[in-house]
């Protein structure tokens, strides 16, 4: 079966659509009827411009500035990820995710007034899409368990960033739990 185009010729597997345009054309002058011609690319197979994969977006949860900061920074030098958003605690935190709203939250355990454990499960109660990785100093299976429970998708020790963050990143955006290395668990990866 023969495909029929359009107004249009092949050149290097792009599609080219022809059309008139009630506009000034290239050197500002405008055709006799007043249209100007343009010419414009198309995407092979559906005929419209290839959609740009658009950066997986993260806020970032730390009392600790400079952790944020440096944190930021190992994100973004992937161009995957776009850190939309910084909080110094899970009040903050919860005030951000009004105005905007992340594909994950990365969250550390210990902050004042709202620590992030209280703050996961707010978050999975008001917004259930968000992806939450507890960044924690703490081992100890208790807070594992109950991160889990308030319905973070990983847990992630700071002291294995480094190695582990990206690792953690892709574990969760294909759906599966993280646990670090380090935590005395076995359902890492999961």
């Amino acid at each position: 079966m023969q495909r029929r185009q359009r107004g249009g010729s092949r050149q290097r597997g792009c599609r080219l659509l022809e059309f008139k345009k009630q506009e000034e054309d290239r050197n500002g002058e405008k055709m006799p009827d007043g249209t100007s011609d343009v010419i414009l690319p198309a995407c092979k197979r559906y005929g419209k411009a290839p959609a740009m994969k658009r950066p997986y977006r993260i806020v970032i949860a730390d009392d600790h500035a400079y952790f944020r900061q440096d944190l930021e920074k190992m994100l973004t030098e992937k161009r995957e990820f776009s850190v939309i958003g910084q909080a110094y605690d899970g009040l903050d935190l919860l005030d951000f995710l009004k105005t905007e709203v992340p594909d994950m939250v990365i969250l550390d355990i210990s902050m004042p007034r709202l620590n992030g454990l209280n703050t996961a499960g707010e978050i999975k109660i008001k917004y259930p899409g968000v992806a939450i990785l507890m960044l924690t100093m703490h081992k100890d299976e208790e807070y594992i368990t109950r991160a889990l429970s308030a319905g973070a998708d990983g847990y992630l020790l700071k002291e294995e960033v480094d190695r582990e963050l990206f690792i953690a990143l892709d574990c969760i955006r294909s759906g599966r739990i993280y646990l670090s290395p380090s935590c005395p668990s076995s359902r890492r990866g999961n």
